[in-house]
């Protein structure tokens, strides 16, 4: 390697070697200056999943600009004698011994520690600032330069190399960097053995507090010239980590009580105890160079003071040290007097919730002291965290929409376990019933004197209200449709629950159209009085002023509490806030002026790609952009598929599959959704809610010209699933979600079915719940009906067969029951643990379904009587976990489709968004909001 070019660098000479690969100073000929070259092991140039996943995350080491972090220059990938590439990073060339050098000759004192250990934590700071982690933070990582600057090397790459595993060998440090015995086949990187913290040894999720860790032990080996943890071996070392405790004292005597504090409170094991920002360290070592220096004025040392005098300074000072890292923290190191607008990151422990249409994922208590969220990492999954503290606590799962209790003890949700509302201690605990719901959640809200109100849509368009502590929820409002109103959602109290904000949308779901309204409940006949146009999801902030949603930004305006009425104009006080769903927004304010929100698409649904999978699990890539696609359908002739596409225009879309091509066949502002084929290709049905609450369906032509045909219109929600072989009877969902549906039917008109078929009778012909005249829509007739939920129904290609997915026993199951006639014979269970998504194939000779928890199964299909003489045994296709089948919210309706010869599956593959980024997860805090919304608009209590 020596002596040979490398694009434009020329290799000088060999530095050294590490689990990351081989370390050369190079030349770079273009810039004329001297650089190192870190060159990747070939595992990476051989897997170029591994290797685009590297560049993406390198992105933000690369971005870090801090005098005390080393910089990454770039990324080179270099072809030699054709050899797979050579993939090295270009870094900057720090001159000067590592810290590992200097402390090989003996202890620091504490005048020449102290600097490197400040200017180390400022690089931390800066890294941990944007939302980095170092995760190998050791002194042969730390360059110190001749004139006494510090430079932090190779932050985030221990986390780029994960799924690699690392040997190290030929280096000073003999403390290597490894894998936990417990994850070898996971090949996880965790860190380098002697400066691991617990979590890491023990494989867990690490964050900011591992740097912490770690900087505790390279401050103790400063000082005392040994490792803080040490043993024969890694294993040894590993296990003094997990058991063992330093020698406190090794430390110097006369170290300062509030540093000796400091290398102790960063190696707490239990990571809650740990100092949980680094800031605070640098605050402490602030106050001891302060100290020490106070000592000397002039050149002049002041005489000491009596010995019981300074005892008691020395104690004082460890008390005050102890109680800011233990009990306020940084959080109130940062309040002041006057107060300043402060804006902080909590970085939070998963992505809130992508996708889901439910409201609302952010919350926080009255008091500011927790933070609530939901997350969308598998099941929707409630948590709280308080604001000091980096860990949260999960408060139930299957959980949206959460609110918060006047007093901040509990915590309101949805639960989609058993479709009731439900309450939780804010400290945990099981959860406790409230009263249950209909429909899809749109938003809850607590009132100071102990009733909830809340709404939802698909069954109940207007407010509801009901006791805290449980009974049959009362309307509170209902929908004016012939004053053009939709649902009204996002409700909201004032204080006192004298009155409640709420949203009323625009019968099409057009948010632009939507209004901001207050009923007084004084009045028993008060009527909504309508406050804002444009906006939506408002709430009343203690300074005086209505904030809300408009777009995706947030207004204020001055609010009069007694009369119920806007003061002067509406400002925009926020440039950008994450939106929910449809008009509501991704934040919340506590009543000291606390902002919570998140702003930078944590919230937004990736975007996904199609693509085809064979029965070996083998990827065909299709040209389609990335798009927030769903239920993908392919049409008849095989040559196009139809999908909803849930962003933008929450249209119908049909993309061609040899070209990728994309033709918008639906143009209406209501969301469109789960299209499916009519027979001859000619039409797409679905379903839409236009100019009414609940989703009817609709046919539109697939090429995209002329008006959509309504055909049905009932009193729930309905979405087509399933058309017979001829095409003349169509299948479909009814209901308010998946947990509480029915399965219908309805006989096409001759111009969308596929083939001729009879005249209907004058029985079927009737118009839902009637036996007088037909009615001007197709005939629709009852399938299955229960108090459960049953969707996804699928009649099989020989017609004999209909299966469906239902949750009656708390779970869903695939069950099969005979067609048409489903009363002709018992009904039988196709899955075992968990099913949904049926499909028949097309040859009738195979059915396919989804397990819960991500495979693709396949049940073989031979002739015979009965469904036992049919239906063979089940068996895994292909574990499709790494594919998108739908979040809590959306498993109502088959996120795949097969190809006509049964050989290749049509799925969703989440990628990044075009002009996304890989972004750490985080809520943004900002304290003393109040200041500024005051400046910015006066307002009126």
């Amino acid at each position: 390697m020596i002596g040979q070019r490398l694009g434009s660098f020329e290799v000088l000479a060999r530095l050294g070697e590490g689990g990351m690969g081989e370390v050369y100073r190079a030349r770079d000929t273009k810039l004329n200056r001297d650089v190192a070259l870190k060159v990747l092991p070939d595992t990476f140039a051989r897997d170029p999943d591994r290797l685009s996943r590297f560049k993406r995350e390198a992105q933000p080491l690369a971005a870090l600009s801090h005098p005390s972090i080393g910089v990454i220059h770039g990324l080179e990938e270099v072809a030699v004698d054709s050899k797979p590439a050579i993939s090295a990073l270009v870094l900057e060339l720090v001159e000067g011994e590592t810290l590992a050098d200097r402390i090989a000759r003996g202890p620091l004192p504490l005048d020449e520690a102290l600097p490197i250990a400040r200017q180390i934590a400022e690089a931390l700071e800066a890294a941990h600032d944007q939302g980095i982690v170092h995760r190998d933070l050791k002194p042969s990582n730390i360059k110190v330069r001749p004139d006494g600057t510090v430079k932090v090397l190779d932050f985030g790459l221990a986390k780029l190399t994960e799924g690699y595993q690392a040997v190290a060998s030929g280096l000073a440090d003999l403390s290597p960097t490894i894998t936990s015995p417990a994850m070898t086949g996971l090949g996880v990187i965790l860190g380098t053995a002697a400066y691991m913290s617990p979590e890491q040894a023990r494989g867990k999720v690490v964050d900011k507090r591992t740097d912490v860790w770690a900087f505790g032990c390279v401050l103790y080996e400063m000082l005392t010239g040994r490792r803080a943890f040490d043993g024969e071996d890694a294993t040894d070392t590993i296990a003094s980590i997990v058991r063992g405790t330093p020698d406190w004292n090794a430390l110097p005597a006369d170290l300062p009580p509030g540093i000796r504090l400091l290398v102790q409170r960063c190696l707490e094991k239990d990571r809650r105890q740990r100092i949980g920002d680094i800031s605070t360290a640098l605050f402490l070592m602030r106050e001891a160079t302060d100290f020490r220096a106070s000592r000397d004025v002039a050149g002049v040392t002041v005489a000491p003071a009596p010995r019981r005098w300074r005892r008691a300074v020395y104690v004082s000072a460890a008390i005050l040290a102890a109680a800011l890292i233990s009990g306020l923290g940084i959080w109130t190191l940062m309040r002041s007097d006057p107060p300043q607008l402060r804006r902080l990151e909590a970085t939070i422990d998963a992505l809130p919730l992508a996708g889901a249409t439910a409201g609302n994922h952010v919350a926080i208590t009255r008091d500011a002291s927790t933070i609530v969220y939901v997350t969308g990492s598998g099941p929707a999954t409630l948590r709280a965290r308080p604001i000091n503290e980096l860990e949260s606590k999960t408060l139930a799962e299957r959980a949206v929409a959460p609110f918060v209790s006047p007093d901040g003890e509990w915590i309101g949700f949805f639960s989609f376990v058993d479709q009731t509302i439900k309450r939780v201690s804010v400290s945990g605990g099981p959860p406790v019933e409230v009263a249950p719901f209909m429909g899809n959640p749109r938003g809850g809200t607590w009132g100071d004197e102990g009733s909830i109100v809340f709404a939802t849509v698909n069954a109940t368009p207007g407010l509801q209200r009901v006791r805290f502590e449980g009974g049959k929820p009362t309307a509170l409002t209902t929908p004016d449709r012939q004053a053009g109103e939709g649902d009204h959602v996002w409700p909201r109290f004032l204080p006192g629950g004298h009155a409640v904000l709420f949203t009323i949308l625009a019968p099409s779901g057009d948010t632009a159209n939507a209004q901001i309204a207050v009923l007084d409940l004084r009045s028993p006949n008060a009527k909504p009085k309508v406050l804002l146009r444009g906006g939506s999801d408002a709430r009343y902030v203690d300074s005086g002023h209505l904030v809300y949603l408009a777009g995706t930004s947030l207004r204020a305006i001055g609010f009069d509490l007694n009369r119920l009425e806007t003061v002067g104009t509406a400002v925009p006080v926020l440039p950008r806030v994450d939106v929910a769903s449809a008009s509501a927004g991704e934040f919340d304010v506590a009543a000291d002026g606390t902002l919570v929100y998140s702003a930078d698409g944590t919230t937004a649904q990736p975007g996904r790609t199609l693509v085809w999978v064979d029965r070996r699990g083998k990827e065909i890539a299709i040209t389609a952009p990335p798009k927030q696609y769903l239920y993908p359908r392919i049409s008849w002739k095989g040559d196009r598929v139809a999908v909803d596409v849930r962003q933008d225009d929450n249209d119908i879309w049909t993309i061609d599959l040899a070209s990728g091509v994309g033709t918008r066949v639906t143009k209406d502002p209501a969301l469109d959704r789960v299209p499916i084929w009519t027979r001859n290709d000619t039409h797409l049905l679905f379903g839409a809610g236009r100019g009414v609450a609940v989703s009817s369906i609709y046919a539109q032509a697939s090429d995209g010209t002329g008006e959509g045909q309504q055909l049905t219109k009932g009193d729930l929600a309905e979405y087509p699933t399933s058309l017979s072989e001829d095409g003349s009877t169509l299948l479909f969902h009814h209901g308010a979600g998946a947990l509480q549906s029915d399965i219908m039917k309805l006989l096409l008109p001759p111009t969308l079915a596929g083939k001729p078929r009879a005249t209907p009778t004058a029985t079927t012909d009737l118009a839902r719940g009637s036996s007088a005249a037909p009615s001007s829509l197709p005939s629709v007739v009852d399938v299955v009906k229960s108090p459960s939920g049953e969707t996804n129904a699928e009649v099989s290609p020989d017609g004999r067969w209909m299966v469906y997915q239902s949750n009656e026993t708390g779970s869903f199951e695939i069950y099969v029951l005979p067609y048409p006639d489903p009363t002709s014979a018992p009904r039988e269970t196709v899955s075992k643990g968990g099913g949904m998504m049926p499909h028949f194939s097309r040859k009738n000779d195979e059915l396919f379904y989804m397990t819960l928890n991500g495979n693709l199964m396949s049940v073989p299909l031979r002739p015979g009587k009965t469904w036992r003489d049919i239906a063979g045994q089940s068996s895994v296709i292909f574990d499709a976990k790494g594919y998108f089948y739908g979040d809590t919210s959306l498993r109502t309706f088959r996120m795949y489709d097969v190809s006509e010869d049964g050989r290749k599956f049509l799925m969703l593959k989440p990628v990044e968004a075009p002009g996304q980024s890989t972004i750490t997860p985080r809520l943004i805090v900002v304290e003393n909001w109040f200041e500024e919304l005051k400046r910015l608009v006066p307002g009126k209590k």
